[in-house]
């Protein structure tokens, strides 16, 4: 009998391999189990050899999609199972049936004992509907559908006329007609390809920008490369060095990993970057590189942008000049905010903020981040997503004064650990006739930096006196010293 195999179930093949079955495998059995695995390869305990006297022939039709399933399952790609994937005719298997009968009496001196058969002995299909838009359509130039016709019949197909068109039905052995396209490529073949007119294409091919997302990371790209970066396509898997430094109930995790390297979904750039740094920087002792793909959080995914800089003297400033270049491009004020992150240094890391909105962070590595990596080095990573959504094509429009600016330095010295930047924001926040603040020097001596402000100040109604900015150059040099900050002389 022809059954679906019980869990459990073994047997051993022609090829002399034992196979465990599953529930769903089609198998031949008898009384006491499978025979043979349907399609794939008989069994070996049912083999022809010289003793046999009595042969059951079997010709049958399976079910391709099971059949496909269980040889790839078991490994046994046969003869067989190549034929049962594809399609087989009722017609045909009669016809092979009738055949093999036929040399076992001519060659073998058999005879037939019994015969059963069970099922459609002749192939039921419905027609496929060809007119003559779809016939001009598929080849390119004006057919005649007689001409079709006449090429169909000549292929055993079987043709009638009706007011949808050509109504056309296969002959049982080709199981590879089902749509009009079929039979417009079975018209072409006899017709010739070589005589079909090459035409030049009738509709314009429309080339896609991309997108303000793909257009954004080309100038990005671009930017970061002029000034020395290399990009660097890394896994977006946690590799087991990384997965140290992160606690994995916060990761997204693959269901079937092929290997411990490959199990989590990196949630940053970070230290996919830092592994970089690790691996180059004993051949280079300084070093740029970012990367701009997809990182995936508890939840959720985007396309992130990071760097890392490793090998110069004040890695942290150096890599926020390339951040602030950045959004300049952009035509966004970025602000940087106190941070705290496990990953950066604790007084040397900052939040980047643009319109009051976190878009990333900046910083140097954790001490335990450099030691373990072996490389002491900056990163940014940035919400590429939202920077696109945030970045302006034009610079905001602002009158230009007809009168002329103001520049005062201020010099001034300022401990390490109190925010520049906090300052900066004050002081341009002071009076609308501040128009900038620029960072002119800056040096650090003693634990002390040594700094100089450049502030520019204009006005949009008049030339600016000594009076006029007299009571804003005593604010400043208040703010400077309740910022713990001296004057110098």
């Amino acid at each position: 009998q022809v059954r679906s195999a019980k869990k459990g179930e073994a047997i051993k093949t022609l090829d002399g391999l034992n196979h465990m079955l599953l529930s769903g495998d089609m198998i031949i059995a008898d009384k006491r189990g499978p025979i043979a695995i349907a399609g794939v390869m008989g069994g070996k305990d049912t083999e022809v050899d010289e003793g046999t006297t009595e042969i059951l022939l079997e010709a049958a039709i399976f079910d391709p999609i099971q059949i496909r399933k269980t040889a790839r399952r078991l490994g046994l790609r046969s003869e067989a199972s190549g034929r049962f994937e594809h399609y087989i005719s009722p017609e045909n298997l009669l016809i092979s049936l009738y055949k093999i009968t036929q040399m076992y009496k001519f060659h073998g001196r058999g005879e037939v004992t019994g015969f059963g058969s069970v099922g459609e002995t002749k192939t039921d299909r419905e027609p496929v509907v060809l007119t003559q838009d779809k016939l001009d359509q598929v080849s390119g130039e004006h057919f005649g559908i007689d001409k079709a016709r006449r090429f169909l019949k000549q292929l055993g197909f079987k043709v009638m006329s009706s007011e949808k068109g050509l109504l056309c039905w296969a002959p049982y052995w080709r199981g590879d007609i089902s749509i009009p396209e079929d039979l417009v490529e079975e018209v072409l073949r006899l017709y010739g390809y070589e005589n079909i007119a090459a035409q030049s294409l009738q509709t314009e091919v429309n080339v896609s920008s991309g997108g303000r997302l793909e257009n954004w990371r080309d100038t990005v790209t671009r930017l970061l490369a002029s000034n020395g970066f290399n990009e660097v396509k890394t896994y977006s898997f946690v590799s087991t060095q990384s997965l140290t430094h992160l606690d994995a109930g916060k990761l997204q995790r693959i269901r079937n990993p092929i290997s411990a390297e490959t199990e989590y979904l990196r949630p940053s750039l970070v230290l996919s970057l830092m592994e970089v740094a690790q691996l180059n920087s004993p051949k280079f002792k300084k070093g740029k590189v970012f990367e701009l793909e997809k990182i995936y959080p508890k939840t959720g995914e985007y396309f992130s942008l990071g760097a890392v800089l490793w090998g110069e003297k004040d890695l942290f400033r150096i890599l926020k000049g390339y951040v602030e270049a950045l959004f300049s491009e952009a035509n966004l004020r970025v602000d940087f905010d106190p941070v705290k992150d496990g990953q950066l240094h604790p007084t040397k890391s900052t939040q980047i903020t643009v319109e009051g909105e976190p878009i990333g962070v900046l910083g140097e590595i954790h001490p335990h981040l450099a030691s373990s990596y072996g490389v002491e080095a900056a990163v940014f990573e940035i919400n590429f997503e939202k920077f696109v959504e945030l970045a302006r094509d034009w610079k905001p429009f602002a009158p230009i004064s007809q009168y002329p600016e103001v520049y005062e330095d201020f010099s001034f010295t300022l401990a390490e650990e109190y925010p520049l930047m906090d300052l900066v924001k004050k002081i341009e926040k002071l009076s609308n006739l501040v128009q900038n603040v620029e960072l002119l020097d800056r040096y650090l001596e003693k634990g002390e930096r040594s700094i100089t402000l450049r502030i520019i100040f204009q006005s949009q109604e008049k030339s600016l006196s000594a009076k006029d900015i007299k009571p804003l150059r005593e604010k400043i040099h208040s703010m400077i010293k309740k910022s713990k900050g001296q004057l110098r002389k």
